[in-house]
């Protein structure tokens, strides 16, 4: 699992070098200092959450609430993002991604559990240039994960429902392009999120579950704005 995961990443960062290298010879690009844009995302999940792990927080092992963390379905929602150029070919950057998901578990056949993931990037952008308003650019970062989900822990001896919340920490990797139209441009990117989830929230707990290791699949599409501060 950690080598196919190392893997995912490790290759997403092996194109983004290549497509800077072919770039490099290029003019620089002329994307100014601060770039601020918002745009649509869409996320693909695989991993531990299956809809078939079940779990309790572990420090009520026998009768703390049972978390049926459904499996996501494909989900879509809302990109923000603002960085600043350190270089003309190196950026800093936040990235804020927000996206809803259908779920199903086993534990609970029938039903639907709807699932918001939120995710605050923050990453390091390397920015080459094919033609003085064409770019390509590699992505490489470290974010925090919050996945909740409604209606989906039963409490022992009761019929009450809970929602929950897992919280997580994860790297990413991505690649993409952008084409500038003056003082306003457009980017499409792909980006590899791999998280460990490690802590659990309850309406009436807050405590640890074993580690649940998920890869998201995330592709952009994101109009900003770039300009220099006088």
């Amino acid at each position: 699992m950690l080598a196919t995961r190392i893997g995912r990443a490790g290759g997403l960062a092996a194109i983004a070098a290549l497509l800077l290298f072919a770039a490099a010879a290029a003019p620089l690009q002329a994307r100014e200092k601060i770039y601020l844009g918002a745009g649509i995302v869409r996320a693909s999940a695989s991993g531990d959450l299956d809809g078939i792990l079940v779990f309790r927080d572990v420090d009520h092992p026998v009768n703390g609430p049972l978390v049926h963390p459904g499996k996501l379905e494909n989900g879509g929602g809302l990109t923000l993002l603002g960085g600043a150029m350190v270089l003309d070919w190196l950026g800093l950057e936040l990235e804020l991604n927000a996206t809803r998901h259908d779920s199903t578990h086993n534990g609970l056949p029938g039903e639907q559990i709807d699932a918001d993931l939120f995710s605050l990037i923050a990453a390091v952008r390397f920015l080459g240039a094919i033609t003085d308003s064409w770019e390509v650019f590699g992505r490489v970062g470290l974010g925090g994960h919050t996945l909740s989900y409604e209606n989906n822990t039963t409490v022992p001896g009761s019929s009450l429902r809970l929602d929950s919340e897992l919280s997580g920490f994860g790297f990413m990797a991505g690649v993409g392009t952008a084409i500038l139209l003056g003082p306003v441009g457009i980017e499409l990117s792909v980006s590899q999120h791999e998280v460990t989830f490690t802590d659990l929230d309850t309406a009436d707990d807050h405590g640890d579950i074993p580690d649940a290791d998920m890869s998201f699949t995330k592709v952009s599409l994101t109009l900003f704005v770039h300009f220099s501060p006088k």
